[in-house]
């Protein structure tokens, strides 16, 4: 094509595009486009169920659309006088349903379709409802980033009541809403100016669980709706949505409202967007139409949500708190669970929770520790039943298996059956969390939470937690079995230590008597050379009995002081020839060890004093001579 012939077809194309009967928009969907891309790199699945959750990112993704340009039918049709103001003013053209309504648009640009139409609420540039069929298409060559969309509008309203469109026809578009209208999946009530209901579709009688018969002629004052904010409060006739959309002129919603089902005895959760209908140049509406979806489930699931947010902080906490708690740490074994029980009764909700013991090898689980919430109660195995294992063997066989049992049907529940008619039905127990307290191996008991009233459906970060809270018990456990460990040994240690002071005290007294008996002997001997002998004897039997007593109070195993050993020992014998001996004896000498003692060569030296040589003894040098005092002759001797 050449340059002349792309400008007459450009021109073409701008004069066909400004003087269509028919609403054109020209709209640039490439940041919305470019958004969900984002949203499904960032492992979104379903687009539905994000934008349930997040309102505020669906209102993000229309504002990202662009309009680029508009033909004057759409100025005619919006009371705009101008292109500028048109463009400047097009977000005040969308109502809250009209922003509702761009849901299928998204969900559409998210599957990869290039075609959709559609019916909206539009509002004039004074505010005017206008009920239009859109219909938009990606421009070829732009499918892959919808940068060029093509959209038409048409007043639905307008179009039919001017007689543009055939009788046939008619009854043609008429059957298609008529099945549209029975087979949506959203409930739809009409109702008249006056609030009679004049319609509604099957959806919502399934929804509200009603029949056409009960409602119609009625209206929102019907006190059978029983329709409540979220906050619980009750919703009175003139302020339902569809009522005070027929009021103001103005639609309503989304908002979200429960009605109370009598066939569920329970309330249902609505999110309903009312819309009032106007003729041709009328201000006061002649009929509203609610439309509303059935939210339970996902309002559940967002309540069930922020709960498990809630319950794992508090089980952060107490956790936290548990484990750092010095008392915890630090305190005796029954305080330790009662501060545990209670922080776990408290923090799950329970009405019981207690720390059981494996006793009699196995054969019986005791109760250490039961808090009773509403009594803020502990009880002790004192007050409590024991279980014996062997009538339980299914119960035990579970904990032994996987070291847990989390049981929402307490009574019936195969692993807790056994429990029911002994344990569970006289405490009105019907849900059970239990977790094996496990040390090296071996299971030493059980952490329990019992539920009273109806049954409870355990979540998986309760049972985590509780599965946390035995690690933490066993701990106790292990510690309290450490110490018990460490206190026999001390007994043992102090019992052989008695024992062997006993046995140094036994043999330092016979040593003694031993010693004072060959003393006795050597007095009344006649002959010189026994009474020398029974002497030595003495003596050696006398530097025996020291060394032992220095071996008992040395504080060092293997070792003695010798300086303290042998200044006893020279001071003994020297005194046992020399009662008043006039010079000091200086005996300073390292430690050795009691075993390189010999006592019989220590004594040998002394053995000159019996020829009554006194001597001085200055062992602090080594080779320092054995310097004696004269004896009674005058003569002076040294020996070394």
């Amino acid at each position: 094509m050449t340059e002349n012939e792309e400008r007459n077809s450009e021109s073409r194309y701008r004069q066909l595009f400004e003087s269509a009967p028919v609403s054109l928009w020209e709209e640039d969907f490439s940041a919305v486009k470019k958004q969900l891309d984002g949203l499904r790199a960032s492992n979104v699945e379903d687009l539905a169920y994000y934008l349930n959750e997040r309102p505020a990112a669906e209102r993000d993704l229309v504002s990202r659309i662009r309009v680029v340009d508009v033909n004057e039918t759409t100025l005619r049709l919006y009371g705009a006088d101008s292109k500028e103001r048109f463009l400047s003013q097009v977000p005040t053209l969308f109502s809250e349903a009209s922003y509702t309504n761009f849901r299928d648009d998204l969900l559409t640009i998210w599957e990869g379709g290039t075609h959709f139409s559609k019916e909206a609420t539009h509002l004039t540039l004074n505010g005017t409802p206008l009920q239009v069929q859109v219909a938009w298409s990606v421009v070829a060559g732009y499918e892959r980033g919808y940068e060029q969309v093509l959209v038409s509008v048409v007043d639905v309203g307008c179009f039919l009541s001017a007689g543009f469109v055939p009788a046939g026809r008619l009854r043609e578009r008429e059957a298609q809403y008529r099945q549209l209208y029975e087979t949506m999946s959203q409930g739809v009530i009409y109702q008249e100016a006056d609030g009679r209901i004049s319609s509604l579709n099957p959806a919502a009688e399934r929804i509200l669980g009603i029949s056409t018969d009960h409602v119609l002629g009625g209206s929102s004052h019907d006190p059978r709706w029983r329709m409540i904010r979220e906050d619980g409060s009750e919703v009175p006739g003139p302020d339902h949505p569809a009522m005070v959309a027929l009021e103001s002129g103005e639609p309503v919603g989304p908002v979200v409202r429960g009605v109370f089902r009598p066939d569920l005895e329970r309330y249902v959760w609505l999110k309903i967007t009312a819309i009032p209908l106007f003729h041709p140049g009328a201000n006061q509406a002649y009929q509203v139409y609610a439309t509303f979806e059935d939210i339970t489930a996902a309002r559940a699931a967002g309540q069930e949500r922020e709960t498990a947010a809630k319950r794992a902080v508090a089980q952060r906490q107490a956790l936290s708190e548990l484990a750092l708690n010095a008392t915890v740490i630090d305190g005796s074994l029954l305080h330790n669970l009662q501060h545990i029980t209670e922080s776990v009764s408290m923090t799950l909700g329970v009405a019981r929770a207690s720390i059981w013991e494996l006793t009699s090898n196995g054969e019986i689980l005791e109760c250490l520790d039961l808090y009773t919430a509403a009594e803020a109660r502990h009880t002790q195995r004192e007050d409590s039943d024991p279980i014996f294992v062997a009538e339980h063997p299914h119960y035990f066989e579970a904990m032994r298996e996987r070291s847990q049992v989390f049981a929402h049907d307490g009574l019936n529940d195969p692993r807790t059956a056994e429990l029911a008619e002994s344990y569970l039905k006289p405490r009105n127990i019907s849900s059970l969390l239990d977790s094996a307290i496990v040390v090296d191996g071996r299971i030493v008991g059980v952490m329990s939470c019992e539920h009273i009233g109806p049954q409870r459906s355990w979540a998986p970060d309760e049972e985590a937690f509780v599965s946390t809270v035995a690690s933490l018990v066993a701990q106790l456990f292990e510690n309290m079995e450490k110490q018990e460990a460490e206190e026999a040994l001390r007994r043992q240690l102090e019992d052989k230590e008695l024992l062997l002071r006993e046995t140094h005290h036994r043999i330092k007294n016979n040593l003694s008597s031993i010693c004072s008996l060959l003393s006795l002997q050597a007095q009344d001997s006649k002959h010189p050379q026994t009474v020398t002998a029974l002497e030595d004897a003495a003596g050696r039997v006398g530097s025996m009995s020291r060394l032992y007593e220095r071996m008992l109070l040395s504080d060092v195993a293997g070792e003695i002081p010798v300086h303290d050993y042998l200044h006893d020992l020279v001071t003994s014998v020297v005194e046992w020839y020399d009662p008043k001996p006039t010079e000091a004896l200086d005996c300073r000498w390292c430690r050795c060890s009691p075993l390189s003692c010999k006592p019989s060569s220590i004594y040998s030296p002394f053995t000159a004093l019996k020829l009554h040589f006194p001597f001085r003894c200055d062992w602090g040098q080594p080779g320092a001579p054995l310097a004696s005092r004269e004896p009674a002759g005058g003569s002076r001797r040294e020996s070394r």
